[in-house]
């Protein structure tokens, strides 16, 4: 029964038992039947109870998880009791270590995580698992946390498409191109963009998306998660007062349909 590989603790909330479940677990048994290959595995984009037991199962039955910061999983592995070697892989290393995780991958089961949500958005997993997709290296996709997904539902701007952009670039220059491209797009749009920034992009979005609502979205499923819409005059004066920290994810929502005249 599911019910037995959970544990009441001393402070009254439930946690896992992941040993337990991986010994009842026919996934566990799967994975310990391929030799080799990559696991991509997404991890709590803030809640750390958000994580799948399918995701905990393959964290926990591994030989080594590649984390893009190993100060970030540790503390996740930690709570769920998962001790799983572990080696870093980030953006400022993935070209100088791809080499080494290829290899690692044709010889262990290797899981990727990334800080938060699902590898390879907008992060160094897409260098790795495009590599071993090209190296015939058996890739294995566990469903789960997607930051884009999160925000384009909690935007309120829900529409049957939108379209993810990622990461902006720092220029203005750089910036308003890609705004200018896209501007014409009927749908809604989705950007990552560093606090330090969010001001200058919201005015420059102002000036191209005009009258277009907006939502700026920050430590999303965390305790003081923030969720603001409204006009880019807006967002741009409440930000201006009170800056943001961490991430933040802006979903700009799709042109108004223009009023007939009859």
């Amino acid at each position: 029964m599911l019910v037995e590989f959970f544990v009441l603790n001393l402070k009254k909330e439930f946690s896992v038992n992941v040993n337990t479940l991986c010994e009842h677990s026919s996934w566990a048994a799967q994975i310990k039947s391929v030799p080799c290959g990559l696991f991509v595995v997404p991890t709590p984009i803030g809640h750390r109870e958000d994580i799948s037991l399918r995701a905990l199962v393959t964290l926990n039955t591994v030989d080594v998880i590649v984390c893009e910061d190993t100060r970030i999983t540790r503390p996740l592995l930690q709570y769920y009791g998962i001790q799983s070697q572990y080696i870093s892989y980030h953006q400022h290393n993935e070209k100088s270590k791809l080499n080494a995780v290829l290899t690692l991958a044709r010889q262990q089961r290797i899981a990727l995580v990334s800080d938060r949500g699902t590898p390879g958005v907008s992060d160094a997993g897409i260098l790795l698992i495009s590599s071993c997709y090209q190296e015939n290296i058996p890739v294995h996709i566990i469903p789960g946390p997607c930051s884009v997904i999160q925000s384009f539902l909690a935007s309120g701007f829900i529409e049957n498409n939108f379209l993810f952009y990622g990461f902006l670039p720092r220029t203005i220059g750089a910036q308003r191109s890609i705004f200018e491209s896209l501007h014409p797009i009927p749908m809604a749009l989705i950007f990552f963009e560093s606090p330090y920034r969010l001001k200058k992009t919201l005015m420059l979005m102002g000036t191209i998306f005009h009258h277009r609502q907006a939502c700026v979205l920050r430590e999303l499923t965390k305790r003081f998660e923030e969720i603001q819409r409204g006009t880019f005059s807006t967002l741009t004066e409440i930000f201006e007062k009170r800056p943001p920290k961490g991430e933040c994810i802006i979903v700009v929502a799709k042109p108004s349909p223009k009023k007939t005249t009859g």
